[in-house]
């Protein structure tokens, strides 16, 4: 939707939306089969998996990701 920021910047903390150079950091977290139960989601089995939930899921007006 046009109209929405693609960053928000603090002093501790970046936010902004998805992009698929991020497939290598997301799936370093969703692989790991802990923290992909406690988030309720199956864990990734590859980086390609988790560019195409980038690209499928993740890539909208709604969805950020963080940065400290």
């Amino acid at each position: 939707m046009a109209g929405f920021m693609t960053e928000i910047q603090s002093e501790s903390i970046r936010l902004r939306s998805w992009q698929l150079d991020d497939a290598q950091t997301l799936y370093g977290y969703a692989s790991d089969e802990t923290l992909a139960s406690l988030a309720g989601f199956t864990p990734h089995r590859s980086v390609e998996q988790s560019r195409i939930i980038i690209r499928e899921t993740l890539s909208n007006d709604y969805t950020w990701q963080w940065n400290l």
